[in-house]
C-alpha cells in the first residue's frame, strides 16, 4: 500500500485472495467519506510482476543447488594408466582423421612428399644433388605434415571436440 496525490490510497491486492475481495470492497463501501475505484493492472505491471517472480525462482533454485558437502571424487587420488592413455589418444586421432578431409590430408599428405622425394631425384644425374633434393622434399613434407598435427588442437578448440 501507497499513498499518492490528492489523498488517494492505491492498494495492490494478491491475486491469491480474490474469494475475499467482494467481503474486503463491501466493508470498505460502508464507511463514509470513502470512494472506491478499481483498477486492473496494466499489461506493464502484469509483465513486471512475472519477471519478478521468475527471478525469485531461479533464485530459490540457484539456493537449493549449493552443495555443501566436498564429493568423495575430490579426494580421491589420480590413477593414471599409460597404455589406457596412448589408446584413447590413438582413437581420437583415428575419430578425427575420418571425421574431417583435414585427417585425410594428413595421411595422404606425407605419403605424396615421401613418394616425391624419392621419384623425382631419380631425375637429377649428380648425386650430390639428388641428395640435397631428397633432403628438400622431406624436410618440407615433414614441415608442413607437422602444422597440420599442431593446428588439430586449434582445430579440436574450433569444432569444441574435446
Amino acid at each position: 500500500m501507497h499513498q499518492t496525490a490528492n489523498d488517494v490510497v492505491k492498494l495492490c491486492l494478491p491475486f491469491s485472495e480474490q474469494p475475499k475481495f467482494a467481503e474486503l470492497f463491501r466493508e470498505i463501501e460502508k464507511e463514509d467519506g470513502l470512494q472506491l475505484n478499481l483498477e486492473m493492472n496494466s499489461l506493464e505491471d502484469a509483465f513486471l510482476n512475472i519477471t519478478i517472480e521468475e527471478e525469485k525462482r531461479h533464485q530459490a533454485e540457484a539456493q537449493a543447488l549449493q552443495i555443501n558437502a566436498v564429493p568423495e571424487s575430490i579426494n580421491k587420488k589420480a590413477n593414471y594408466n599409460y597404455w589406457a592413455q596412448l589408446k584413447a589418444c590413438f582413437s581420437k586421432r583415428y575419430l578425427m582423421t575420418i571425421r574431417s578431409p583435414q585427417g585425410y590430408f594428413s595421411i595422404i599428405q606425407p605419403l605424396a612428399f615421401i613418394l616425391t622425394s624419392v621419384i623425382i631425384p631419380k631425375g637429377i644425374p649428380d648425386k650430390s644433388s639428388q641428395l640435397v633434393s631428397f633432403s628438400a622434399f622431406l624436410c618440407v613434407g615433414f614441415t608442413a605434415n607437422t602444422s597440420i598435427y599442431c593446428g588439430g588442437s586449434v582445430y579440436d578448440r574450433e569444432k569444441k571436440t574435446k
